[in-house]
C-alpha cells in the first residue's frame, strides 16, 4: 500500500466520547482490478497509534505501508517500509 493522502481527524463516536486519530488514503497495487489501481482509506485511532508507538507525523505521502489485521479484520499493526 502507498499513502496518497493523510487527514488528522477528531470527532464524537456513537457513544458521545471523543475519537481522535489519522485517516490514511492509500492505493494498493497488489489488489487485482479490471483497470487502474485499488484505493482505500484506513483509520488509525489515537489508541492504536499509541500502542504501536507512532504519531500522525510518522506518515508521509508516498510512504509504503505494511498493515497487519487481527482475526476480526481490524488493523492491529502498521509499519512504514
Amino acid at each position: 500500500m502507498e499513502i496518497t493522502g493523510i487527514k488528522v481527524v477528531s470527532f464524537k463516536g456513537q457513544d458521545g466520547k471523543p475519537v481522535q486519530g489519522v485517516k490514511l488514503y492509500v492505493i494498493d497495487h497488489d489488489v487485482p482490478v479490471m483497470a487502474g489501481v485499488a484505493c482505500d482509506s484506513l483509520f488509525l485511532s489515537r489508541f492504536l497509534l499509541d500502542k504501536i508507538g507512532m504519531t500522525p507525523d510518522d506518515f508521509k505521502v508516498g510512504d509504503k505501508l505494511t498493515v497487519a489485521y487481527n482475526k476480526y479484520g481490524k488493523i492491529q499493526a502498521v509499519s512504514v517500509n
